[in-house]
């Protein structure tokens, strides 16, 4: 049986290391919410949609510490 359990491994840039992230689901909100991406370089926003459900990412320290 698969636990559904999910984490998210981000890289930095020119760093070999990874950062795992453990991913849950995050409480619900009443207020009305947008993502927004920023373009720093070319000075621009990206709308990209509402936001329905929120997600909460906690480093996994375990794999932190072990690098």
């Amino acid at each position: 049986m698969k636990s559904g359990k999910v984490v998210l491994r981000l890289q930095m840039p020119d760093c070999p290391d990874f950062v795992d992230l453990e991913v849950n689901k995050g409480i619900e909100s009443t207020f009305y919410q947008e993502l927004i991406a920023i373009d720093g370089k070319k000075k621009q926003a990206h709308f990209l949609g509402q936001l329905t459900q929120k997600l909460v990412a906690t480093p996994d320290l375990d794999s932190l510490f072990m690098n």
